[in-house]
């Protein structure tokens, strides 16, 4: 009995001379016995693993934060260097891929510690992906609004600011975008959400895709004035109006024709000119209308009162 689990250290000093164990490794064996021996050992095998588990741990810790680190100085530092020029899509492109790589970084980690703990991560996996497709289907409509955000972000058929036109829908402008909803507002200031998985499947307009959009009004007067004179009068009236860019570098007045109305012949003058907000052409072309009305008034030329004002839409 003693041989398996070992004496006590009374017995080793009752024990002859000769009788003693002579290595430190019988009298080991003599006090603690077969047991203790292999006890000890197994104390050894699992400090060591126990050790070498927690240096593992810390490393993935520690190689957690050094990416996380180096994932936010990336980020700032383009940030830093785009200052103020870069526009919100760009923003949140940036946002999405900097908390898309940090919860890789995060999710590649926690398997990894759980792995190391013991846990069955394959098991683990496929749990997830039996929550996560029950969770899908529950969440459809977000989810599909999401992935249709980040596609309008990465195509951008259009940016914050421009002007666009969704199937049948009156042009509105872009406001703000958000991972699930594009906000519009009306030429009567009147907002709206539209669910990004509405915009992305629609038939979309983009009146100021070029940063400008072409605009005209067709202005009747009596053929009597002189034509020249009035061209050179209406293109001193679009310097005048605030909100115009004149397209190449030129302003673009035409008689388009003379035109027997009414039994009366008018000749038609077609004033074109580009507009930098889409949004804003109603009142653009009422300051157009207004300043031509003026100045040929100035100049002694009646304006007929029945005006007809036509849009022609920007080329794609």
């Amino acid at each position: 009995v003693y041989g398996i689990s070992g004496n006590p250290v009374e017995n080793l000093k009752g024990l002859a001379k000769d009788e003693k164990p002579n290595t430190q490794k019988d009298k080991l064996l003599f006090l603690k016995g077969k047991i203790g021996i292999i006890r000890d050992d197994r104390y050894q095998i699992n400090k060591k693993a126990i050790i070498s588990l927690l240096i593992k741990l810390l490393i993935i810790i520690l190689v957690t934060f050094i990416l996380l680190k180096l994932v936010n100085y990336i980020f700032r530092n383009l940030d830093k260097s785009s200052h103020n020029n870069v526009d919100p899509q760009n923003l949140f492109i940036r946002a999405f891929f900097k908390t898309f790589i940090k919860f890789f970084i995060w999710s590649t980690a926690i398997l990894l510690f759980l792995n190391y703990l013991g846990f069955q991560v394959g098991t683990i996996l496929a749990g997830l992906g039996i929550g996560g497709f029950a969770i899908a289907i529950a969440a459809k409509e977000t989810l599909s609004n999401i992935l249709s955000g980040i596609t309008l972000f990465i195509e951008k058929p259009f940016k914050i600011g421009d002007t666009i036109k969704i199937d049948k829908e009156t042009p509105q402008k872009v406001v703000n975008m958000t991972w699930r909803s594009t906000q519009l507002v009306n030429s009567n200031l009147y907002y709206s959400n539209i669910p990004n998985s509405t915009v992305a499947n629609a038939n979309l307009v983009n009146f100021t895709k070029n940063n400008s959009s072409i605009d005209y009004v067709d202005i009747r007067l009596l053929p009597k004035y002189d034509s020249e004179n009035v061209i050179n009068i209406m293109l001193q009236s679009l310097d005048k109006v605030g909100g115009i860019i004149l397209q190449d570098g030129k302003k673009d007045v035409k008689l388009v024709s003379i035109t027997i109305y009414s039994e009366t012949p008018f000749a038609f003058y077609r004033v074109k000119f580009c507009i930098v907000d889409y949004h804003a052409r109603g009142a653009i072309r009422n300051k157009v209308l207004t300043q031509i009305k003026q100045d040929l008034e100035e100049n002694s030329i009646l304006i007929d009162v029945d005006l007809k004002l036509r849009v022609l839409k920007s080329p794609s």
